[in-house]
């Protein structure tokens, strides 16, 4: 909501990324705006520690997903 800024706190949106191993398995969530038709801001975890995207999995999903929401 920073950069978006206050009137476009609806288009506020987030999405969940989930680890291929139990021993990873809490969920990685991320969260993008539109800020017009050329810009998405998108906020992702860090890509360290033991809540970030800590692996190439969860690398490759994230990229994947902001691929999409640059194309959409």
């Amino acid at each position: 909501m920073f950069f978006g800024g206050s009137d476009r706190i609806d288009r506020l949106n987030t999405g969940v990324i989930k680890p291929s191993s139990e021993a990873n398995s809490y969920d990685r969530a991320y969260y993008w705006v539109k800020l017009d038709n050329e810009t998405t801001l998108v906020v992702i975890p860090f890509f360290s520690g033991r809540y970030g995207l800590n692996s190439n999995h969860l690398l490759q999903e994230m990229g994947e997903r902001i691929a999409e929401l640059r194309d959409s």
